[in-house]
């Protein structure tokens, strides 16, 4: 059945896994229905899911192989123009342009081609950004999102067939770090093209004369009909165009996120979100000068629908603007995060009284607000993600003398307020507290439903801490986070390896490539918060990333094993060696180069440079999906055996079917004439061995036509003893201890 999913059924399933890639490249060796599914999910968006440059360079080898001639030989390189073609149409599966990262691959793909020629490599990588545009746009007729970096950009709304295949855009990304390129002229010709966009993210910094760029983004941003989503960061003078374009869409925006603007001379006027009557997430990072007036103005309705909240460094923020927001939106609210504002007491005192069903609290306090938070604390009983800060940890602030505070008594009140559904707790606090505390605190909370622990940001936690943390935290289902390596031993270190699925080191305050200041970075994936905000157009430059600086110990998984003896994936077939653009950055001096990995060139192997995949047919496909390590793919020849089916016989061949009824006779021969070698009855070593039913229905039917007078009656009779005969003999062995 799993072999023949609906297409609905399989883009669910991976929707589910879309992060995790290496069960992905396992459903490739399932058979060609699951293959073309998940290639076509693979290939959405791969310039983004690839930060190594070998990497790039295979994708861009890939894309080559689908060029027209003519546009190999406008390219002009002579190794492209006899590329055979691909097995798959890949640009067609493309639903995301990023021009950025097109450049970048294209970039990487020249330089280890011509190393030392410096003008072929710019003028090549120019020329394949180029070409695979125009290739995209000619080819997919669905592409969904686009990210423009005026640094490299082309005006692809200009290309041959821009107009069908970008009419449907829904995410729009355009940052502008320092030129503006040809940005204007891009927004121009979008105007008449895109006005489906429901995600426009804007970052526009640069020095150049913006006049022309904004007016030709205020004009993209009214001409949207059901823009639902817009992230804005500019400059503290475009801002007021930008933002009198955005209160054309109060009927339909629900998210709005400001970032990085000092609102000067002119403050911002927090009385204009209340016009958008369907907004459910305020973000606003990094900005200065507020002002909240005319609120008594506001409509009884203004806020309701609102579910989340994040606020980060916002200097002398008014206060009662978010507790008329908490009013309003009352137990709508699911998700706060407050972080350095000024006046934490009133804001706590309206999140206690009017937002009682919040599922996730990240925030930061000082030591006086500590009791307001256990209170909030024990009120909010639905809350499932809590991040704790105090603010000694941010940069120009000193932390409160802490004479008078004890955090060991602190930490325990924490257990006792902390809500039993709890899934993720981050604690980044400096208010040192002993290993005892810790284990009163999760004496008081039964962390039965935690999943991520993260005490990375506890400089002082030692061994004791840890072992305390493995006595009542540890479990396989469940990830910690830490700080720095050298603090534990060796010993400890293994066995919190032991205990946990997943362990990470914080090294110089750096995880998983991002910093730990970062949450949404960090922990986005992990709950539905309903932001989408755009991450297509993050940029994984692997020369930014140094490996040394994160220690990851991860538990291996479990090994999914899938018969290939009925495989016919397309990507079974013979062809150069080659390895995965979508490579999962992994330990490569531990693994040991495979030399037989078949495979063709642009069917990319999705593990690994060490992943291999036979072209033989009849073989067993073993995916070890450690998660240490890629996939490796094991070949069992079983040229000379029978075929054996995990999932039944429903699937097997009729010539398969033929060779077990010469099984079933032979088993028949023993049970009707029990003599020679008994050993064939308890054969139990292959799995279709389990489906004998044919013997006893063949004796039953035997019996049961006997008799030509009264044949209902004596069929019935012989057909009903014999099963039931059968099943009354099997309990019986089975109670009696017997082997059946």
């Amino acid at each position: 059945m799993a072999a023949s999913l609906p297409d609905l059924c399989l883009k669910s399933i991976f929707k589910e896994l879309e992060d995790d890639l290496k069960s992905q490249y396992a459903f490739i060796l399932i058979n060609r229905h699951w293959c073309l599914s998940v290639i076509s999910e693979l290939w959405r968006n791969p310039f983004d899911s690839c930060n190594k440059k070998d990497q790039n360079v295979k994708i861009i080898d890939t894309y080559l192989k689908c060029l027209p001639q003519d546009m190999r030989d406008e390219i002009g390189v002579q190794s492209i123009k006899s590329l055979t073609a691909a097995t798959f149409d890949y640009p067609s599966f493309l639903r995301h342009i990023n021009d950025s990262s097109i450049f970048y691959s294209a970039r990487c793909w020249a330089t280890e081609k011509f190393p030392v020629d410096y003008e072929s490599q710019s003028n090549v990588s120019h020329k394949i950004q180029e070409m695979l545009c125009k290739l995209f746009i000619s080819s997919s007729t669905t592409i969904k999102g686009i990210t423009i970096d005026c640094e490299h950009s082309i005006n692809i709304f200009s290309l041959p067939g821009a107009k069908k295949s970008l009419s449907q855009l829904e995410i729009f990304n355009c940052r502008i770090y320092r030129n503006v390129g040809c940005l204007p002229e891009i927004l121009e010709s979008a105007l008449g093209i895109s006005k489906k966009v429901r995600n426009l993210d804007i970052w526009l910094s640069s020095e150049e004369n913006m006049g022309t760029t904004i007016e030709n983004m205020s004009k993209f941003i009214e001409s949207q009909r059901n823009l639902k989503v817009i992230l804005i960061g500019s400059s503290e003078d475009d801002f007021p165009i930008i933002w009198q374009s955005t209160l054309m869409h109060v009927d339909t925006l629900v998210h709005i996120q400001i970032s990085s603007i000092i609102f000067n001379p002119s403050p911002f006027q927090l009385y204009d979100l209340a016009l958008f009557k369907n907004l459910e997430i305020l973000e606003i990072e990094y900005c200065d000068n507020f002002i909240f007036s005319d609120y008594n103005q506001m409509e009884s309705t203004a806020f309701q629908k609102m579910k989340r909240i994040s606020l980060k460094t916002c200097r002398d923020f008014p206060s009662h603007f978010i507790e008329i927001l908490f009013s309003q939106a009352k137990e709508n609210m699911l998700q706060v995060e407050l972080f350095g504002l000024e006046d934490y007491e009133s804001i706590f005192q309206s999140c206690i009284k009017h937002c009682k069903r919040i599922t996730r609290f990240h925030g930061s306090i000082v030591i006086q607000q500590t009791s307001l938070l256990l209170e909030m604390l024990k009120t909010c009983k639905e809350l499932q993600d809590i991040l704790i800060e105090d603010l000694s940890h941010e940069p120009e602030r000193v932390c409160t003398s802490i004479a008078y505070f004890d955090p060991n008594n602190f930490i325990r009140q924490l257990g006792e307020a902390m809500p039993t559904n709890v899934h993720m707790l981050t604690l980044k606090i400096n208010w040192v507290f002993t290993a005892k505390s810790l284990d009163d605190l999760f004496k008081k909370f039964k962390a039965t439903n935690l999943r991520i622990l993260d005490f990375s940001g506890l400089s002082f936690i030692s061994d004791e801490h840890l072992e305390v943390i493995i006595k009542r935290c540890g479990g396989k289902s469940k990830e910690l986070y830490l700080t720095h390596s050298y603090y534990f031993s060796d010993e400890v270190i293994e066995k919190a390896q032991n205990s946990f699925r997943k362990v990470v080191f914080m090294e110089d305050e750096f995880i998983y490539g991002c910093y730990q200041d970062d949450y949404g970075e960090l922990y986005g994936s992990y709950y539905d918060d309903n932001d989408n905000s755009g991450d297509a157009d993050s940029e994984k430059d692997d020369d930014d990333y140094d490996s040394e600086q994160t220690t990851y110990i991860e538990k291996p998984a479990l090994t999914m094993q899938f018969s290939s003896a009925n495989n016919d994936s397309t990507l079974h077939n013979a062809g150069d060696a080659t390895t995965n653009p979508f490579e999962i950055p992994t330990d490569e001096d531990a693994i040991s180069a495979d030399p037989h990995m078949t495979i063709e060139s642009d069917d990319v192997d999705l593990s690994s440079a060490h992943s291999h995949v036979s072209a033989t047919p009849k073989s067993t496909t073993t995916v070890n999906s450690d998660a240490q390590s890629p996939p490796v793919v094991e070949i069992n020849d079983q040229s000379n055996q029978s075929k054996h089916y995990a999932s039944g016989t429903l699937d097997e061949p009729v010539s398969q079917t033929i060779v077990d009824l010469k099984n079933v006779a032979v088993k028949l021969q023993q049970v009707l004439h029990p003599k020679g070698n008994r050993d064939v009855l308890r054969d139990c070593k292959y799995i279709h061995d389990y489906w004998d039913l044919w013997g006893p229905l063949i004796l039953c039917l035997s019996l049961a036509i006997a008799r030509k007078d009264q044949e209902i009656m004596v069929f019935t009779s012989v057909f009903t003893i014999v099963w039931f005969g059968s099943a009354i003999v099997t309990i019986n062995a089975k109670l009696l201890g017997g082997t059946v």
